[in-house]
């Protein structure tokens, strides 16, 4: 049983403490486009369980221009 458990959005973050030796580091496919150190083994996880979810942001109180009002009623009829 691991000691701590690190969780963060930064996947090169992540994969810099795999190569320092501080633990495994579970991150997206893509992280291997990102230079790595080759003493890292890359092991691709087998599950359809596992996803990603995108969402969209934006600021509360700032007008939002009209293409991105558009994407917006796009994505919010798509998802409804």
């Amino acid at each position: 049983m691991p000691k701590f458990i690190l969780e963060g959005e930064d996947s090169r973050s992540l994969s810099i403490l795999a190569e320092n030796g501080v633990g495994i580091a579970v991150v997206p496919r893509n992280i291997k486009e990102i230079k790595l150190q080759e003493n890292l083994k890359i092991l691709k996880i087998k599950s359809k369980s596992l996803e990603t979810q995108m969402v969209m942001v934006t600021m509360k109180n700032k007008k939002l221009p009209q293409v991105a009002k558009h994407l917006f009623n796009y994505i919010s009829r798509k998802e409804n």
